[in-house]
């Protein structure tokens, strides 16, 4: 009984180690998937931009961007890769990539997610996958038009009728099928609207209560 309790006490302190390298890792990987959030939020004449991001975990999926492109046009996107830690992260990684590397000038929020997909069904062979809502705005018109791939809505506020609405499009999640089409609509802000995108780690956030 010595022996094994030693041999107890000395996996419990190797167990140990290995948590405390394992969590540094993981540290990393959030030090560097912060990084890659956009590090100022556009500045548009008549517009505000605001976003506030804290993973659950060190490291996870879910990522928003800001990719200015020609004749005041701006990709607005925001995404959330299934699953937590490590993977998702760098899938996350990736998503960005593809959207930065291959929807610049891409005016059309439907083309963008179809490209996406397709490449991404090319490089992740997991069962993960990754939800996506975005939207291409003409910042001198206030014209955008937004695609879903399985995201959540994202929400108007409408200030003329002072209500707030949800705004939906059809499509499935990004990295699983190939060959999805996905719905394209469109929406002109006025002054005073506002538009609300998120991930689903809000919905579903808890207190103690379980409420």
């Amino acid at each position: 009984m010595e022996l094994l309790n030693k041999d107890l006490l000395r996996m419990n302190s190797d167990l140990k180690v290995a948590q405390r390298m394992i969590d540094e890792e993981l540290k990393q990987v959030g030090a560097l998937q912060q990084s890659l959030l956009p590090e100022s939020l556009p500045e548009i004449e008549g517009y505000e931009f605001g976003a506030f991001y804290t993973p659950a975990e060190h490291a996870g999926g879910d990522y928003y961007d800001c990719i200015e492109m020609s004749n005041n046009y701006w990709g607005l996107t925001i995404a959330d890769v299934s699953g937590p830690g490590t993977p998702a992260a760098v899938i996350m990684a990736m998503a960005r990539a593809i959207m930065r590397s291959y929807t610049y000038d891409v005016m059309s929020s439907s083309e963008a997610l179809y490209m996406v997909n397709e490449i991404l069904c090319d490089n992740v062979h997991t069962r993960d996958f990754v939800t996506m809502f975005y939207t291409v705005l003409d910042s001198a018109t206030g014209r955008l038009n937004y695609a879903s791939a399985g995201h959540n809505p994202m929400l108007l506020f409408d200030r003329s009728d002072m209500i707030v609405r949800q705004l939906k499009a059809s499509g499935m999640f990004l990295a699983a099928f190939p060959g999805i089409d996905y719905e394209e609509k469109s929406v002109t802000l006025d002054g005073g609207d506002i538009l609300f995108m998120y991930t689903d780690g809000l919905v579903e956030a808890m207190n103690p209560r379980r409420e």
